[in-house]
């Protein structure tokens, strides 16, 4: 199995990203995510503001953390300006490559 992520994958995304990179024979494919997870907790503030921030940590099952730093993919790849203007999919073709090798 492979997945394609890239730097705007975060929240229930990135978490489960994490968890299938974890599984024998699944691949991520893409660029670092977001570093955005864990659960949302909600502060009310004076004036009828609000403001939220993770309220618990994230890590790898080996104990790294994830939060601020994202998840690292098995095959990193960045689209490049030139690739984008060619109409290309990089992260796709490479994911594609990854799938037909024998």
């Amino acid at each position: 199995m492979v997945v394609l992520v890239n730097e705007k994958t975060q929240s229930y995304g990135e978490t489960l990203a994490m968890l299938l990179q974890a599984r024998p024979g699944v691949v991520i494919v893409g660029s670092q995510m977001a570093g955005a997870n864990g659960n949302i907790v909600q502060v009310p503030l004076p004036g009828d503001l609000e403001t939220y921030y993770s309220g618990a940590g994230m890590y790898y099952p080996n104990g790294g953390e994830t939060q601020r730093r994202g998840i690292v993919p098995n095959l990193v790849v960045t689209p490049t300006l030139a690739g984008l203007q060619a109409g290309r999919d990089e992260v796709l073709d490479r994911a594609v490559a990854y799938l037909q090798q024998p």
